[in-house]
């Protein structure tokens, strides 16, 4: 583990998970999985490693007891439009929004 994602686990208790294609970071609220971070390298984009993530992450929320996965996206970023087009590729649903913020939320299915 990183020395980046031993600070996060101490200090804020979010995980972080790194891989050869990227990484995502989350942590858990009272009854959903918020995701933080999801990052994939540039020359592995387009190849399935963010819906790869995706699926971990739904996952690791049903583990946890939840079904209800959380995100955000900040409009003003670069590829903001790319991400929420993603997003609701992968089941994300519009939650909220605010000012430079939307929420987006995904219910995992559980039987």
């Amino acid at each position: 583990m990183s020395h980046y994602a031993n600070y996060l686990k101490e200090r804020q208790g979010k995980e972080y998970v790194e891989d050869k294609y990227g990484f995502y970071v989350y942590y858990f609220h009272e009854d959903f999985l918020f995701i933080e971070d999801l990052y994939v390298a540039p020359e592995h984009r387009h190849k399935g490693v963010a819906q790869r993530y995706s699926k971990e992450l739904a996952r690791i929320t049903l583990e946890s007891g939840r079904y209800k996965m959380v995100c955000n996206i900040i409009p003003s970023t670069n590829g903001a439009s790319y991400m929420a087009g993603n997003l609701i590729e992968n089941g994300f649903k519009l939650n909220s929004s605010g000012d430079d913020i939307i929420y987006f939320i995904k219910e995992i299915e559980h039987g």
